[in-house]
């Protein structure tokens, strides 16, 4: 399984790039961790898009969660709001951060873009890479 994690920081609700990234892929699953234990992992499809991850009552679980399903799951992409937020447990084959400016640390190993078609062709290609 590839693992993705896409940080988001600074930017409003209604214009979120996640969702102009998500426009240009075929299909996923797109499942929402703010609040939430556990998730529901029937009827998903190949790529897994974990929305708020860093937001979940229990991040570990979740991801626990997945990792033990017993569908396929060949990409999973978590979504954080900030690129510093630790997600224990999990080894990230690419780390993109998405930021309106470029005040990134490159010492957490993420990728840094404030440039939305930049953002596209990066998840695009990771997600090509893993199929």
């Amino acid at each position: 399984m590839k693992i993705i994690r896409i940080s988001e920081s600074h930017v409003l609700a209604n214009d979120r790039w996640l969702y102009h990234v998500l426009e240009h892929l075929d299909t996923f699953t797109l499942l929402e961790c703010r609040g939430r234990r556990e998730i529901c992992l029937r009827d998903i499809t190949h790529t897994l898009i974990l929305d708020h991850l860093d937001e979940a009552e229990s991040p570990t679980e979740i991801l626990n969660q997945v990792m033990s399903a017993s569908c396929e799951i060949k990409t999973l992409v978590v979504v954080a709001s900030e690129p510093e937020t630790d997600i224990s447990g999990i080894g990230f084959d690419l780390h993109i951060a998405m930021r309106q400016d470029l005040d990134c640390l490159e010492s957490i190993g993420a990728v840094c873009v404030n440039d939305l078609g930049m953002a596209v062709n990066l998840v695009k290609d990771s997600l090509v890479k893993a199929a």
